[in-house]
């Protein structure tokens, strides 16, 4: 788990904490966040960024410029302003907050209550308008 700020990055798990509070993030944009917490203050190329996460592949650079901003966004970072990811223009970016690693166990700095299973699929019944039970919707729950 590593900790930067009031975030915490579970990389056991997959998941990016705000405090207690559980972050939507796509995996790629995860996995582009994993890759600059690992390496904090280090310039990493938008080359390197591309061969680690997506090798033997083409891709758009456009891409990673996509995903920079998307953590930004979740992060409440500012391009101007950076106090988590620095963009250094024609090199590549710099993860500029300091980061903590509190250990390899993931489930240990989960919120009070909370354990990192898998999620719970379970079917809510249904009715039509006429009141008849009809079949139900899968819902994933963690709780």
């Amino acid at each position: 788990m590593k900790s930067f700020q009031s975030f915490r990055l579970d990389t056991t798990n997959h998941c990016l904490w705000s405090g207690e509070e559980r972050v939507r993030i796509a995996p790629k944009a995860f996995d582009v966040l994993r890759y600059l917490v690992e390496k904090p203050g280090q310039l990493i190329t938008q080359d390197e960024l591309l061969e680690a996460l997506w090798p033997d592949t083409h891709v758009n650079p456009e891409i990673l410029r996509k995903y920079i901003l998307d953590i930004r966004k979740l992060l409440g970072d500012r391009p101007n302003q950076p106090l988590f990811i620095e963009t250094i223009p024609k090199r590549g970016y710099r993860f500029v907050a300091g980061v903590t690693d509190d250990g390899a166990a993931g489930s240990q700095f989960l919120p009070p209550g909370r354990l990192p299973t898998q999620p719970k699929r379970r079917f809510v019944p249904k009715r039509s308008r006429h009141g008849r039970r009809v079949l139900g919707v899968r819902v994933d729950c963690i709780s």
